[in-house]
């Protein structure tokens, strides 16, 4: 009897692979045993199957004809010096995938009746911490439009406005004075 169950499982070399099978859906993991042996009859099946599907597809989808393969000769780029262009900006609806953010669950504060605390008498000091405040005030008319925190460095092309920082520079589309599209920003060195 064992020698029968055997004659009917096969581990020779298929017409096709059976990771394309299982890839596909023609087998399931659980109808290979170790050693990637699968039942014969269920082999042929498969494979008859797939054979059909994938005449199917190519008669829909023809192979597309190759190039000749021709060596690439590649040309050294001269080294950039002055301006970097940053990455082309286009408008942030070209993406045809919806986008996902995380959404901020404001927490709520219970109200003094309902803890037993006394109500503050005054508002928390939402000031920033003078180091802050006086690195912004050093700067003065150098300094970002956006964050105050870092020296405006970079302008946005087509416009040129020198007002933002390298940071800011890099995630705004439009300009922060004209409102003009952002294509590229460029580092200005004074």
């Amino acid at each position: 009897m064992k020698v029968a169950s055997m004659t009917n499982r096969t581990a020779r070399r298929p017409g096709f692979s059976l990771c394309e099978l299982m890839i596909h859906g023609f087998i399931n993991e659980e109808d290979v045993s170790l050693g990637g042996i699968v039942d014969e009859a269920q082999r042929i099946r498969a494979e008859s199957l797939y054979a059909s599907w994938l005449a199917e597809e190519r008669r829909y989808n023809p192979p597309r004809p190759q190039r000749p393969q021709t060596a690439r000769v590649l040309t050294p780029r001269p080294p950039q010096t002055t301006a970097r262009a940053h990455t082309a900006r286009g408008p942030r609806t070209t993406s045809t995938a919806p986008v996902h953010r995380p959404r901020f669950v404001r927490p709520t504060i219970p109200s003094p009746a309902t803890t037993g605390l006394p109500a503050p008498s005054a508002p928390p000091n939402t000031c920033p911490p003078p180091a802050t405040q006086s690195f912004a005030q050093t700067l003065g008319e150098k300094a970002c439009c956006i964050c105050r925190d870092r020296e405006k460095t970079h302008a946005p092309y087509p416009c040129f406005h020198m007002c933002m920082c390298e940071i800011c520079a890099n995630l705004v589309d439009q300009c922060p004075l004209c409102r003009g599209p952002v294509a590229t920003v460029h580092r200005i060195f004074t």
